[in-house]
Formats: structure tokens, sequence, C-alpha cells
């Protein structure tokens, strides 16, 4: 029962933190490791999409869901991939 309210909390959070915009921004290695983070992927850049609520980040040539937003529109969810700190970055962006 706590891990349903944990995951309901942290959908509200994830909701409310979406400002709904739309159009894609380009996130570079560079630009994320200049603000003392630790770029998580193996890529250099990303394409960050947003769809309204829906985000999603295009890796290589692939499309994968960062929120259940996009997983609702068809978008394949991430597997064996950590998206969570480009997940911040999305929200930050849209």
């Amino acid at each position: 029962m706590k891990r349903l309210a944990a995951v309901t909390a942290l959908l509200v959070v994830l909701t409310a933190s979406c400002g709904g915009g739309d159009g894609t921004k380009t996130v570079t290695r560079q630009d994320y490791e200049a603000d003392g983070n630790e770029w998580p992927l193996s890529d250099d850049e990303v394409t960050i999409r947003c769809d309204g609520n829906a985000l999603s980040v295009v890796l290589g040539d692939e499309e994968f869901a960062l929120n259940g937003f996009a997983r609702q529109k068809g978008v394949p969810q991430a597997v064996g991939v950590d998206v969570s700190a480009i997940q911040e970055v999305a929200m930050e962006v849209c």
C-alpha cells in the first residue's frame, strides 16, 4: 500500500512538473556536465521531445518514453537504459 502511495505521489509530481510544451531540445554531454552532473549515457547528445505532457528522448535513431503520457501514445519504454537523469532534464526543458 505504501508503494502504491509513493508511485501515485511520484506521478502527481511528474505531471505537475511538466509544463505541457511542444517541441524538441538537444542536450549534450558537455552542457550536462558543465552543471556538475555526470552524463549517464553512452551517446554524447540526445534530443528531448515534448508533446504536450508526453516526454520522450531520442537516443541514436530510437525514441524512448520518459513518462506514462509518452507510453500511452505508443512510445516504447527504455529497457536496460537508465533515463531518470534525462527525465529530470526533460521536465525542466518542457
